[in-house]
């Protein structure tokens, strides 16, 4: 009687492909590493956790700030147009823009990939496009997880996090509590899109068939990475609150009460007129998504 042997690979698993992954992230996360912040003895891709040398960074009363997340469905645009060399840009910007926010530095990155099987091609593409994020970022990549995910993620389909880790000084943390009345507002503007709305838009795009060259290049811009511009203005202490524009954040989240009433009566009264979000909506929506849809 012949014996049949189960396998990862048989079950859809490689586990030779994702060694061979394995030693390139091990290979280009090395250019995301500074000298005398991480020690090149430390072994970080391919062990069971990631270590970063804290030490060196010469800081009294050091807080950490975390976050995590994803790029959502603009990965379905990626996959769409065939493009994955800038989607880990966006993952990076995501995480980090969170961090620059309260005042931190980025220090380092982890990255997770679900994927239905694993394409050497395309998911080192990703990975140049979160090296050079984690560049950007003047971060270090420091590990992550790539699973391979069969009968859980259908064709070509795949799924992105990150989590970044940053430190500031206690002091310089910035809180809503340092925010108050005849501040000014300022904006950094935006490179595009980003990664939000996305479900939206492919909405508008599935109902009009409608996806140009022009178009394509447009939405799959990465996220912009504003780690350097903020953090040389936290570090002249030159500002006292900072929101990442994402799904709202400016009135939500960093200022106090009593506070915020004035913040939208200036801006619209003082800046725009009285009017100002239901014209700004109204050319926004039907540039975009057509001139019933504000209604």
């Amino acid at each position: 009687m012949r014996k049949t042997y189960n396998t990862y690979k048989k079950s859809g698993v490689n586990m030779a492909t994702a060694d061979k992954l394995v030693k390139y992230i091990s290979k280009i996360a090395k250019n995301t590493y500074k000298k005398n912040t991480e020690s090149r003895n430390f072994k970080n891709i391919g062990s069971f956790g990631s270590i970063f040398d804290l030490s060196k960074l010469k800081m009294r009363n050091p807080v950490i700030v975390s976050s995590t997340d994803g790029v959502g469905t603009k990965l379905e645009i990626a996959n769409q147009i065939k493009k994955f060399d800038t989607i880990g840009i966006d993952l990076v910007g995501m995480c980090v823009n969170d961090l620059i926010v309260q005042g931190a530095k980025p220090i380092f990155f982890l990255d997770y990939i679900a994927i239905n099987k694993i394409k050497l091609n395309k998911t080192k593409k990703i990975l140049n496009g979160i090296v050079k994020g984690c560049k950007l970022s003047d971060c270090a990549l420091v590990g992550g997880e790539t699973a391979e995910m069969p009968g859980v993620y259908a064709k070509d389909k795949f799924d992105l996090a990150g989590f970044a880790i940053g430190v500031v000084e206690k002091k310089n943390l910035l809180t809503k509590n340092k925010i108050k009345n005849n501040d000014i507002i300022l904006a950094i503007p935006s490179s595009g899109i980003h990664s939000n709305g996305f479900s939206l838009i492919r909405n508008v795009i599935k109902k009009n068939k409608v996806l140009s060259p022009f178009l394509k290049k447009e939405l799959i811009k990465p996220t912009k990475i504003y780690v350097k511009e903020i953090n040389k203005l936290t570090k002249k202490k030159l500002i006292s609150g900072c929101a990442n524009i994402t799904g709202g954040g400016l009135l939500e989240r960093i200022v106090g009460e009593g506070v915020g009433e004035d913040c939208r009566r200036g801006l619209l009264e003082r800046s725009v007129g009285e009017d100002c979000w239901r014209g700004c909506w109204r050319g926004l929506l039907e540039r975009i998504v057509g001139e019933d849809c504000w209604k």
